[in-house]
């Protein structure tokens, strides 16, 4: 029988999803049920009065229609708060997100789809938990209504969706539409912890780590986390037992400074361990909500180092948790360039709100060019061309005398229409950027000639690719040798090395590769002692040209490290160049450099962490080796000291996740991993590595993510990284996907012919697994460094002690599918 159709109608869809519903069901699964049926029967039964049709669940979900749009925002703002009133009794500390819009619906046999469903579907995903998101539409249509108020949340690229939507929260108005906080205590991070009862009155915590514990979950996503990593967080050089004892301790404490005489405390469920969001508020939180609104607080304009100041005091609390509180002074302060980025694009030049917004971008970052330039237009507007022209000579003076550089033509050619008539300024209105996704930089060959300058120039070439992935404002990525661009590549960057009799010349090239236009190039003449510095300058230069807006303060944060002497840098750059060749003797030779380097220059970072990769990568270069604990112990020592000296590095956080995981501290592997991915979102290089670690920790969620992200950034994977993903997907349950990237891979790392027999197997393909298995005796037998050559038993065993598995049944099943006849195979 042929489905019917009904006609498609015009209705407002909200979409309901519970955040964070994985991490809930592994901690308390049967209770996590139980709830969120109990939480879809309040759905259902509240519709009728809101005059709304209820579709159906989806998962963790609800889909629901409405024939308006103030009952779908009423009655999502009410569910909010009945919703809350009751996960705060149980206590259960996620929120669902809920996320509207209007569009046609389509039906059949009792179902709806159609692209607005899509939509919807999407937007309930940027919603904050607890929050509502809704989209333009929706915003048109109930702007004017005086009992809500909206805030904007930008422009994002939305997954699957052909182009960016303009998204708003919903903010509730009236006090009668905010659920009762009942005893609210007022939490302060800056300038170290404080906490207060909504009277004002302080509260006394004199343990530090009870601060450092309340501190943690009042900057964390939802108030939450786990309670294992809260506890290694704190105290990582303890047993799982002990810290476990400690933290049963610290909580008692820090319970009773956030209840008081209520009976809102921390709040537990299962492993999970929250405050309650409606019954606290935390300073920094609610400033980035009121930019959101358009509200500046008078702190973001008088102080620089705001972000600097958070929980401040409180960095001894241990390594790792000074390691998560830097990358989160960072974040924060990077959340509040944004908003106040995005306030530029918002408010018309003459408004006050667009002279707040600059001054305090300004303070933050007093070279961000165009802060001063929507200053300097803000002032002309006003007919204060004195107040605009003071603004052009600070500019100028400060990067003059901070970075021996002169403002941008841009900005130069502004300061000179303030002399021209007025209407010419005046018709210069603010320019609005397209949203979208950020655009892509390919960095594709760096030539030297002669020949011997080659480690120097792909040295360069390897630290100007590290520098650039840390702006989230465009992607890079690293192109193979000889590959003329990848794809969707908006920017094509190359160069070119002489070597002359007295110095040294650099050209460097932005080209367009879909027109072969060149955008610009510029040629560097430098010696050997002014080599370091010449990285600054060629990024500046870089990031002016794509102008992506970023401001000379932020550059000079993140080129850094460099040693004073060039002879550490060279030493280091010889090192990683012969880390490539992946043999016993190149990597000797490494170590040998690298452990030079740290001894001429003690804080010289990238040599730390690039002596631990090689005692991290030991058993894989030289499989067969008698362990050593010495040299694990050594390596997590070093990766450690890396972290220390510059914990903004993507690439220290790496090496420090993988460390720890070798000495099976998994807890503290999982921070640093997701750390690095959070400091570098837009490099598939640290995203690949993070999830490769993710996946071998059982975290088959966030490995996919990060992989599904460096996906979407580039398909150009070097081969020794297909060996990474063939391992991601293994884990993932994508076999299939798991041998078609071994095979990429061309087996550029020993043990990727086992991953694929695992795949294998897992398929029921017996005669495809059997001939991997021969491959990976193979390869391994061609590089085994054990006293006698092995047998496949012996092989079998190295590959499956090698890797950091955190969950014992991943390693039986891993045992279980290697097992493909072995006693039917002998080594030649």
């Amino acid at each position: 029988m042929q489905a019917r159709s009904e006609r498609a109608a015009l209705r407002t869809i909200l979409f309901a999803d519970l955040a964070q519903y994985s991490r809930l069901t592994a901690a308390d699964e049967l209770g996590t049920l139980d709830l969120v049926s109990l939480c879809f029967q309040l759905f259902q039964t509240h519709c009728e009065e809101f005059g709304a049709e209820f579709i159906k669940t989806t998962g963790d979900g609800v889909l629901i229609l409405f024939d308006g749009v103030s009952s779908a925002i009423d009655y999502a703002i009410f569910m909010q708060g009945t919703l809350a009133d009751l996960l705060d009794k149980r206590p259960f500390y996620s929120r669902f997100r809920i996320g509207l819009h209007i569009g046609e619906v389509h039906r059949r046999d009792g179902d709806v789809f159609g692209h607005a469903i899509n939509v919807a579907a999407r937007v309930q995903t940027m919603a904050e938990p607890g929050g509502v998101c809704v989209t333009q539409d929706v915003y048109w249509a109930a702007r004017n209504t005086a009992r809500w108020r909206f805030r904007f949340a930008g422009r994002p690229a939305l997954k699957n969706m052909p182009e960016p939507l303009a998204l708003y929260y919903v903010v509730a108005s009236n006090v009668a539409d905010v659920p009762d906080n009942g005893h609210q205590r007022l939490i302060s991070v800056i300038d170290g912890l404080g906490l207060y009862r909504e009277d004002g009155e302080a509260i006394a915590l004199r343990s530090p780590k009870a601060q450092a514990l309340i501190g943690y979950l009042a900057l964390s996503s939802n108030y939450q986390e786990v309670h294992d990593r809260l506890a290694t967080l704190i105290w990582p050089e303890r047993s799982q037992v002990a810290a476990r004892r400690a933290m049963a301790n610290c909580l008692q404490i820090a319970e009773k400074s956030i209840a008081g005489d209520s009976a809102a405390g921390i709040l537990r469920r299962g492993n999970i361990i929250g405050l309650s969001p409606s019954r606290i508020s935390v300073d920094v939180v609610r400033m980035l909500k009121d930019l959101g609104e358009g509200k500046i607080d008078d702190l973001l304009l008088k102080r620089s180092d705001w972000s600097e100041a958070i929980l401040f005091g409180l960095e001894g609390t241990s390594d790792l948790f000074s390691a998560w509180l830097s990358v989160t002074r960072h974040n924060w302060r990077d959340h509040a360039l944004e908003a106040l980025e995005a306030m530029l694009e918002r408010f018309e030049m003459s408004e006050p709100a667009m002279r707040r917004a600059a001054n305090a971008l300004l303070v933050l970052e007093p070279s961000h060019e165009r802060a001063a330039r929507c200053l300097i237009r803000h002032h002309a507007e006003l007919h204060n061309v004195a107040a605009a022209m003071r603004v052009y000579e600070t500019l100028r003076a400060f990067l003059r005398e901070r970075y021996q550089l002169a403002p941008s033509v841009e900005t130069t050619a502004l300061a000179e229409a303030l002399k021209a008539p007025e209407p010419l300024l005046s018709q210069n209105k603010k320019a609005r950027r397209p949203g979208g996704p950020a655009p892509t930089l390919a960095v594709g060959k760096f030539e030297a000639r002669p020949k011997r300058i080659s480690p120097l120039v792909w040295g360069f070439r390897s630290e100007l690719v590290a520098n650039l992935s840390k702006f989230r404002e465009f992607t890079v990525i690293e192109l193979k040798d000889g590959a003329i661009e990848g794809p969707d590549t908006d920017y094509l960057l190359t160069a070119q090395c002489v070597d002359s009799q007295d110095d040294m010349q650099l050209v460097v090239s932005v080209s367009d590769p879909g027109t072969n236009h060149v955008i610009w190039s510029e040629a560097f003449r430098f010696s050997l002692g002014n080599w370091l510095s010449l990285q600054k300058q060629v990024v500046g230069k870089i990031a002016s040209t794509l102008e992506v807006y970023l401001s000379h303060d932020r550059l000079s944060r993140q080129v850094r490290g460099l040693p004073q002497d060039l002879g550490v840098y060279d030493a280091w750059l010889r090192g990683e160049d012969l880390l490539t060749r992946w043999t016993p003797d190149a990597d000797d030779e490494a170590e040998r450099l690298f452990e030079g380097a740290i001894v001429a220059d003690q804080n010289f970072a990238p040599a730390y962490a690039s002596l631990a990769s090689i005692h991290n990568a030991r058993q894989f270069i030289r499989p067969g080796i008698a362990a050593d604990p010495s040299i694990t112990k050594r390596a997590a020592e070093l990766a450690q000291r890396a972290v220390a000296l510059d914990p903004l590095d993507a690439r220290n956080h790496l090496v420090v996740a993988w460390s720890t995981a070798m000495t099976r501290h998994f807890e503290q592997s999982e921070v640093h991993y997701e750390l690095a991915a959070e400091l570098n979102p837009n490099s598939p290089k640290t995203l690949v590595s993070a999830a490769l670690g993710m996946a071998f920790m059982g975290r088959v969620g966030p490995a996919t993510q990060f992989l599904e992200r460096a996906m979407d950034l580039t398909s150009m994977f070097l081969d020794y990284q297909w060996s990474h993903i063939s391992v991601i997907r293994y884990f993932a349950g994508d076999f299939e996907g798991a041998i078609a990237a071994a095979d990429r891979s061309r087996n550029a790392i020993v043990d990727t012919a086992g991953w694929k027999t695992a795949a294998l197997c897992r398929l029921g393909r017996t005669d495809e697994a059997r001939a991997a298995l021969m491959q990976l005796q193979e390869s391994v037998a061609a590089a085994w460094a054990g006293p006698a050559p092995p047998t496949l038993k012996d092989i079998l065993d190295w590959f499956l002690g090698a890797f950091p598995i955190k969950r014992d049944e991943d390693r039986r099943d891993l045992a279980r599918l290697c097992q493909v006849d072995v006693h039917a195979h002998k080594l030649p």
